[in-house]
């Protein structure tokens, strides 16, 4: 976990998704030294469980772990309400590369948390589409 996303969850059990944004930022600049084009967007601001957040940053970090060595730009843009989480990743495979992700390999290790991993292409990109709900919820469609 992020040092600074570490720190923020101490606090009232509550984190804002601004600091979810600020710590994948953080790892996308390391990225960048393995000449991947790197962006990151997302302007909410949604207080959620740190958990939740805590969550989210690992399994970005297990799907990053999945797809560095074979992507060249990776963008990805953070949204966020009071119930779900949705990490997009928008990925240029390096040439005659292909991305593959193995959704049984991204674990949470909350139990109380419920996670999506999706895949789709678009355009000539690869997106992959994290979403992390409320434990709350009693009924999920995904």
């Amino acid at each position: 976990m992020n040092s600074e996303l570490a720190q923020a969850s101490g606090i009232k059990n509550l984190v804002s998704t601004q600091e979810l944004r600020l710590s994948i930022a953080e790892s996308l600049r390391y990225l960048e030294l393995c000449k991947v084009e790197c962006f990151v967007t997302g302007n909410s601001y949604v207080l959620v469980p740190s958990e939740r957040i805590n969550a989210c940053y690992e399994m970005f970090e297990q799907i990053l772990e999945q797809i560095i060595d074979d992507i060249s730009v990776l963008a990805v843009n953070i949204t966020a309400d009071d119930m779900t989480i949705t990490i997009r990743f928008m990925i240029t495979p390096r040439e005659e590369h292909s991305v593959k992700i193995d959704s049984s390999l991204i674990r949470s290790a909350y139990s109380n948390v419920f996670y999506s991993v999706n895949t789709s292409y678009e355009e000539g990109s690869i997106i992959i589409k994290l979403e992390v709900l409320d434990s709350n919820i009693r009924e999920v469609k995904l």
